[in-house]
């Protein structure tokens, strides 16, 4: 039934495959009460990958996952902030993929302090052999947050 789509998540290796606006007459053929989750911005350099964070909101993407790139375009997440989209952030994935070393200096940090909705997330946990989310939280927590920060 078409009735049972309820969100549709799009995620990958972004500069190697298909731009999101490849798949649009795709994507609206869904049910109009499907979520979009779509993976966009995952990248340090700029270019080709940036059009699929201004596609993710364009489609009305609940979140982005990683949208690491997306601290470089102040239109773009100060739409984020305004649609409220949340952003994924994988510490610990960003860091092994090179995005950045020390996670002092992870876009995450500019993103909380402009109070944009950030979800920390583990990617692909398995291939780091982490244990679920503590690894990922426990980086977020000492190296992104601000220094008075606590736990509540």
């Amino acid at each position: 039934k078409p009735n049972l789509v309820i969100g549709f998540d799009l995620h990958g290796q972004e500069d190697l495959g298909e731009p999101l606006y490849k798949y649009a007459n795709e994507f609206f053929e869904l049910p109009n009460t499907a979520n979009f989750f779509f993976h966009a911005g995952e990248t340090k350099w700029q270019g080709r990958t940036d059009w699929n964070m201004m596609d993710a909101i364009l489609l009305n993407t609940k979140r982005i996952g990683h949208g690491y790139a997306l601290f470089k375009h102040p239109h773009l997440w100060q739409t984020v902030k305004k649609r409220d989209i949340a952003i994924e952030v994988s510490p610990i994935s960003n860091q092994v993929m090179g995005l950045v070393w020390d996670l002092r200096n992870h876009p995450a940090s500019f993103y909380m302090s402009e109070d944009l909705p950030v979800v920390i997330t583990a990617d692909d946990p398995g291939v780091w052999n982490a244990k679920g989310l503590s690894y990922d939280f426990y980086y977020a927590f000492m190296a992104m947050s601000p220094i008075d920060a606590d736990l509540k």
